[in-house]
């Protein structure tokens, strides 16, 4: 006779309703996991896409091809947007706090980056005498071409003098100007230090990309142009501008190392003379 004994009535009938609740129980499992997925996905894409200018960011749609090349703008489609000289940009954003001014400078490089596809730029226009001139490197945001460090020229009581081309002059020095000319083939000549430039607002679009707080009364604004083409350095020296191909969007900012220039005429003192008295409560409001 034999020994086994069978379950008894309705046992097995439990057995199948435990291992179908098991199945539902790891089903919705991996449904909840998938829709997790899903959703993380769309956050990180929209995430992505919405902060090109970090630099994990950048990097990856870079990669990805998913990044516009920087546009070369013309005449016909370059952006508009409000011109501003020194003082008017130094009035701006003199008030600003560091948060507000890195949360600035993010809504800049992003809208370059987007080729101001979001919001119009924020252009530089003036007269500038130059204090400071190097070549880009492989280790600078912008990997090739020139940067010239300068300080607008104005016409006001409170300004540094210098004299040049037989006249007396004024600079405003707490408001230092970065102008960068991204080109792939740098000249041997370059722009020399107290030569005087022209922004001009009808031709250059001289874009604003960052400002940093340099010391309290002292700002570094970097500008980039939108149109590009020859740029005339002086009578017998050009160099030819091109949309930067690959950005060092890690790089330190500002792209000059050295902010606020010695004691000498040329580099106008700015760092060493009496400044300007900051703007009034009020007048650096957006």
């Amino acid at each position: 006779m034999s020994n086994t004994r069978r379950p008894a009535y309705g046992q097995g009938g439990d057995f199948r309703r435990r291992t179908r609740d098991s199945g539902l129980f790891w089903w919705t499992v991996l449904i909840t996991f998938l829709m997790v997925m899903t959703v993380g996905s769309w956050i990180f894409s929209l995430y992505l896409f919405a902060f090109p200018e970090k630099s994990f960011n950048y990097h990856l749609l870079s990669k990805l091809e998913k990044l516009k090349p920087i546009e070369d703008f013309t005449n016909d489609t370059v952006p508009t947007g409000r011109f501003n000289d020194g003082r008017e940009l130094y009035q701006k954003f003199y008030h600003f706090s560091g948060e507000q001014l890195e949360g600035a400078n993010d809504k800049l490089k992003r809208s370059y980056l987007w080729n101001y596809d979001d919001q119009p730029p924020i252009y530089v226009e003036g007269t500038f005498r130059i204090a400071e001139v190097r070549r880009l490197t492989e280790d600078d945001y912008f990997t090739s071409g020139v940067l010239v460090q300068a300080y607008t020229i104005e016409d006001v009581e409170d300004g540094l003098t210098f004299s040049g081309s037989g006249t007396t002059k004024r600079v405003f020095p707490n408001a230092i100007f970065e102008f960068v000319f991204p080109s792939g083939e740098v000249p041997d000549i370059l722009f020399s230090v107290g030569q005087e430039i022209s922004v001009d607002s009808s031709k250059d679009y001289a874009a604003l990309l960052n400002i940093k707080r340099v010391d309290r009364d002292h700002l570094c604004f970097t500008a980039v142009p939108l149109l590009y083409g020859t740029y005339q350095i002086n009578e017998t020296a050009s160099i030819s501008l091109a949309p930067p191909q690959v950005l060092k969007v890690d790089a330190p900012w500002p792209i000059s190392k050295k902010m606020i220039p010695g004691k000498t005429s040329e580099a106008t003192a700015a760092g060493r003379a009496p400044a300007p008295a900051a703007p009034e409560a009020g007048k650096g409001d957006a």
